[in-house]
């Protein structure tokens, strides 16, 4: 394949994923229950879990020990609906007006070299030097941390201890424990309180090391304009 046909994959690759990126913008929150109405589940429409309620009939139907289970098929079934729905809008929207394709790096790159220039004074070349030592240590950090990763699921307790949810870091559930004998001995009212601290709490945990995770990319960024400012990259398009 050669380099123009490479670019042309690309460029079509670029304008097909956006095409869908409106749609994907314009998801609305969804709620599912389980076959008895007495569990539900709401998602926001970025499919993150925003809440679980539990009816005051839900003894009639289920015991302690199955709610955990049945919260989780519950908030698989939303997390269903809500991609189908979506999948049927994209289809039902038809083919999106064509965008230009966005400049990759390499893009840029290209472009400021050949704009770039010829005469860098010394600050300069000193600039140029520290930012580069910066984005190199940054880049280390980001290695290390790599190799000591940080827990994959964001964990949450209520504040009694009777009801732990574990997230993931985009928010989707991935796994929900009750105390034994717990919700049996307990009003409706008292399991939802504890449901929702709980979620509350792994919803903070995961938004901590999401912003970790925006700081450290928020660094390389402003390295990376300071750069493309010292090199041309920034006017030449």
């Amino acid at each position: 394949m050669t380099t123009d046909e490479l670019w042309q994959t690309r460029d079509a690759l670029d304008v097909a994923a956006q095409q869908y990126e409106e749609l994907w913008a314009k998801r609305s929150p969804t709620t599912a229950r389980d076959d008895r109405s007495v569990v539900t589940v709401a998602i926001s429409s970025g499919l993150a879990l925003e809440s679980v309620t539990l009816a005051h009939s839900w003894a009639r139907y289920y015991e302690g020990q199955q709610l955990a289970p049945i919260i989780q098929t519950v908030f698989a079934k939303a997390m269903e609906t809500a991609l189908v729905s979506w999948e049927a809008a994209a289809k039902d929207a038809g083919p999106a007006p064509v965008p230009r394709p966005v400049p990759t790096a390499a893009d840029l790159a290209e472009r400021g070299l050949n704009n770039s220039v010829t005469d860098v004074t010394e600050d300069q070349l000193a600039a140029l030097d520290g930012l580069l030592d910066s984005l190199l240590a940054n880049v280390d950090q980001a290695l290390a941390q790599m190799d000591n990763p940080t827990p994959a699921g964001h964990t949450g307790t209520s504040v009694a201890g009777h009801v732990t949810i574990t997230l993931t870091a985009g928010g989707q559930l991935q796994g929900i424990t009750l105390r034994p004998g717990w919700p049996e001995r307990n009003a409706v009212t008292v399991v939802n309180r504890e449901i929702a601290e709980a979620l509350e709490a792994a919803q903070g945990a995961a938004s901590d090391a999401s912003s970790d995770t925006r700081s450290a990319v928020g660094r390389l960024n402003a390295i990376t304009q300071q750069l493309q400012d010292l090199t041309g990259f920034a006017g030449a398009w």
